[in-house]
């Protein structure tokens, strides 16, 4: 509820200052301030200052003083800790307006298979696996992002591509892209990925060619990680073998 601070006297190095009374431990507080003028003319807010543990699954935001919204954000957002905005660090779901955490955070990437293979300079991607996806997935809007990464998190490979190269068939149950050579050029080197959708499931098949591919094959261990907007999935702990002459496979 709006809290009316009056007129605070100015410090000696000219700030202001209020002290909010009644104030109970344990629970959390968005703060804002708002200044008006003799006529009553109100500011707009500042911005928010949160004091106290935040649920990342409820709505607590405010307009004005008396304009404000509160609730619980729709079951099955992900949720994260510590401010973190990006899903694939997610650690759980939101359920009945609490974070329900999970060990494995973002969706799993099951049956992950990566195998890459050198020809002339390039290092050439293999990839299939499956992953759950929830009603609304449509990666014609959210386009698609593919990471490999070592053991340490660090991103060895990372190919993008906007969500109008992906081409609907099979009455929106599949989603086809498939670049030329030069097309690929844009996209870091990918050349293909599919997605088929039966029920919430989607399989995943992606190929491409890049020199940046060549610095994954002595890695012991490897991330994936599939992006779509705020779907994410992956697989933390892909074991890997060399495959002579000069290859991977990891799974």
């Amino acid at each position: 509820m709006p809290i009316n601070a009056g007129l605070a006297a100015p410090s000696p190095d000219g700030t202001l200052s209020s002290v909010v009374e009644g104030l109970v431990a344990g629970r959390t507080y968005h703060l804002a301030v708002a200044a008006d003028t003799a006529a009553g003319v109100e500011s707009a807010l500042s911005g928010e200052l949160a004091l106290g543990a935040l649920n990342a699954c409820a709505i607590d935001r405010c307009k004005s003083p008396s304009a404000c919204d509160f609730g619980v954000v729709p079951d099955g957002t992900w949720c994260t800790h510590d401010g973190d905005a990006d899903p694939c660090t997610a650690i759980g779901a939101c359920v009945a307006g609490k974070c329900a955490a999970s060990a494995r955070g973002a969706l799993g990437l099951a049956s992950a298979r990566v195998r890459i293979t050198v020809r002339r300079r390039e290092g050439r991607l293999g990839m299939r696996g499956r992953f759950l996806a929830g009603p609304g997935f449509d990666p014609t809007a959210t386009g698609a992002a593919l990471e490999l990464a070592d053991a340490s998190g660090a991103i060895l490979y990372r190919a993008a591509i906007p969500g109008e190269a992906l081409e609907l068939a099979r009455e929106d149950t599949a989603f086809y892209y498939v670049g030329t050579r030069r097309e690929a050029r844009e996209h870091n080197g990918l050349r293909v990925l599919n997605l088929f959708l039966s029920g919430e499931t989607v399989q995943m098949t992606a190929r491409g060619e890049s020199v940046e591919l060549r610095e994954v094959l002595t890695e012991p261990e490897l991330r994936v990680t599939v992006r779509f907007g705020e779907t994410c999935a992956r697989n933390l702990a892909l074991a890997c073998r060399t495959r002579a002459p000069g290859g991977l496979s990891c799974r």
